[in-house]
């Protein structure tokens, strides 16, 4: 990003979050650094609320889910 190998960044999330005031991307003319808020739209929540809903959906008919991070819990749920 200094010497512009790369022209410029945006970025949503990062690690640490928030950023620490300290780090240089903030300083940096060609970054762009937004507070997580990247799927703050009216489609993508929309979207995400629709994939909740569905999942419920499917976990309650068939026992699993559309779209899972941690498929072990599924396990869980099913014992009660």
């Amino acid at each position: 990003m200094r010497t512009k190998t790369i022209w410029g960044t945006g970025l949503d999330v990062t690690n640490p979050e928030p950023m620490l005031p300290s780090n240089p991307l903030l300083s940096m003319p060609n970054a762009a650094v937004l507070p997580h808020i990247g799927s703050a739209t009216e489609e993508a929540r929309y979207g995400m609320a629709r994939l909740a809903a569905e999942n419920i959906i499917e976990f309650y008919t068939h026992g699993k889910m559309i779209t899972c991070v941690n498929p072990e819990a599924l396990s869980i749920l099913k014992d009660k």
